[in-house]
């Protein structure tokens, strides 16, 4: 018999309906979907704004603020349809995307300033980082759905 880690995944993989886990799947997709659409945009104008003259955390942070409204709301709406009130799931959304700007502009931070990486490329590297909190964040706390009643995890 398995023990450990390994012993405890196994049995999570088993108590999980496989709705649930196609559910996750489709989540994921149309997260990346919307992410790439949206991440990808934002990168462009990221670029152009470095070759107007604006600095790095300037852009990234000019950029987020427009991100994190238009991101809300396709997530709520598109990849995670959820009916969490409104209030609450806002407020959540913004915790998260406080968290999510202090770790994007620390990776600048420490990748740019202090060890001379291209910013460039190191935004890339953030968005990934940032993206995947973001999707587990919003499927457990922003986005959670209440269990029905014959839910029996």
């Amino acid at each position: 018999m398995a023990t450990g880690l390994p012993a405890l995944a196994l049995r999570f993989w088993r108590r999980q309906p496989c709705h649930n886990m196609k559910n996750t799947i489709v989540q994921l997709v149309s997260y990346g979907i919307a992410g790439l659409a949206i991440n990808g945009f934002g990168y462009f104008l990221f670029l152009i704004f470095l070759a107007l003259g604006i600095g790095h955390k300037t852009a990234a942070s000019i950029l987020y603020i427009v991100g994190v409204l238009i991101s809300y709301s396709l997530n709520r709406k598109f990849v995670f349809k959820s009916t969490s009130s409104l209030g609450v799931g806002l407020l959540w959304h913004l915790a998260m995307v406080a968290v999510g700007y202090v770790i994007n502009i620390s990776i600048l931070y420490y990748l740019v300033d202090q060890f001379k990486f291209d910013p460039k490329f190191v935004q890339l590297l953030s968005i990934v980082v940032v993206s995947t909190f973001f999707f587990t964040f919003n499927k457990f706390v922003v986005h959670k759905r209440a269990k029905v009643p014959h839910e029996n995890f």
